[in-house]
């Protein structure tokens, strides 16, 4: 990157961001500024930007693709990891990687409104941003190793994959680590390293001892800004840049430049008419042949069915009869939502915490009652998500809640 900088969201309430400056390909200054948003934006005139999203924002799900057409592929992941996601595909935006030779690609879901704001920001202070990238991804990656930062303000970030990765808070990282390895069965990590730049360290012992993990531990006065510009002078994945919020689409109000696109989009609909009709023609010759593939599929599947008048309903049917009660993805997402709750809340500490039947049940060690009702207007900001305080006493000086967390029906 030539005359770049990177920047960061240190307080999306506060307004604070944190940046470091690029005047040589992968080569960054070591020196970290922060300020607010109109500091950042006067550092940053004139050069290209890269922005490091929050890990907590970025959802990562993988879909199989038969296309090999990029468009189409962006077209069609949505709907294929559709059931993964608790919101509305059209509140979120989805952006893909590049795709593995058997048709696998990996997709990163964060909030569209997210986007929007991150956008009109930057096109309206005049700043050219040409990669968004999740700090998840932007950790050491060693096959067999986790890799896991341990930040000033009690965040840790973790990556367990090559596009895998979890937000948490210091104090919830023991149970969290156990919970995630459980969750690997015959893929365990040989090994954890951790990358520490507060000096206090983890009490990880009981997750060494269990899963039989090598946990190594570097001390750094580093910034984590500067870890991650380390991870980026390496880094070929996932920008969230691209569809609407690709570089050079104004956003905000500003004018989109659509008119060539426009008049390609015309002539491929006049081309592709009669493709369609010649298509529709071959697929009616076929349609009898498919479906007699399609029931003796169901019968091969299962083989004590009698009458099959709708094989495709009747198979997604019995799918889901097989289905468990909930999934591991819906456990990290409400393991991951209820964290970044409870890490904001002021003396509030995780005790206990169970999944069953798609409930998170949780257990708190709060210093007072205001702490509750703290908890309880930090879960409307997501409104796909229920909170039910099951119980709630006086213990000591402490009290002890106990909540059940689950996607809203």
């Amino acid at each position: 990157m030539n005359q770049g900088v990177v920047v960061r969201l240190l307080d999306e309430i506060a307004g604070r961001y944190q940046w470091v400056f690029s005047d040589a390909i992968n080569s960054f200054s070591t020196d970290v500024h922060t300020g607010d948003l109109n500091a950042f934006v006067s550092a940053a005139q004139g050069r290209e930007v890269i922005f490091i999203v929050p890990g907590a924002d970025v959802m990562v799900a993988s879909a199989v693709v038969p296309s090999r057409n990029r468009q189409k592929i962006r077209q069609a992941v949505p709907y294929m990891i559709e059931d993964n996601l608790a919101e509305d595909i059209n509140n979120m935006h989805f952006a893909v990687s590049e795709q593995d030779r058997k048709g696998h690609v990996q997709v990163a879901v964060i909030s569209s409104h997210l986007m929007d704001d991150w956008s009109a920001q930057m096109n309206n202070s005049g700043l050219h941003v040409t990669q968004a990238i999740p700090e998840i991804f932007l950790l050491p990656r060693t096959p067999g190793t986790w890799s896991m930062l341990v930040e000033n303000d009690n965040k840790v970030v973790l990556r367990y994959a090559e596009y895998g990765g979890l937000v948490f808070s210091a104090g919830n990282a023991g149970f969290i680590l156990k919970r995630l390895l459980n969750e690997q069965h015959d893929s365990l990590p040989a090994e954890l390293h951790i990358i520490n730049t507060t000096g206090n360290k983890l009490d990880l012992d009981s997750v060494q001892t269990e899963f039989n993990l090598t946990i190594t531990e570097e001390t750094t006065d580093e910034d984590p800004l500067s870890i991650f510009c380390r991870g980026l002078a390496r880094y070929s994945g996932i920008n969230l840049l691209q569809g609407k919020y690709s570089p050079g689409v104004k956003m905000a109000g500003k004018r989109y430049w659509w008119f060539g696109a426009v008049a390609a989009l015309l002539a491929w609909l006049i081309l592709n008419t009669g493709l369609l009709l010649y298509e529709n023609n071959r697929l009616e010759s076929h349609r009898d042949r498919i479906n007699d593939e399609i029931k003796a599929a169901y019968r091969g599947a299962f083989p004590n069915a009698q009458k099959i008048p709708q094989p495709v309903k009747q198979m997604e049917r019995e799918l889901t009869k097989l289905r468990t009660a909930g999934s591991k993805r819906e456990f990290v997402e409400l393991l991951a939502i209820t964290g970044r709750v409870v890490q904001s809340a002021s003396g509030a500490n995780l005790d206990v915490i169970s999944y069953r039947g798609g409930r998170l049940s949780v257990e708190l060690k709060l210093e007072n009652i205001q702490v509750l009702d703290e908890l309880k207007v930090s879960f409307r900001k997501y409104p796909y998500v229920d909170m039910k305080i099951q119980q709630a006493s006086a213990s000591g000086n402490l009290v002890v809640a106990k909540l059940q967390v689950e996607y809203r029906k």
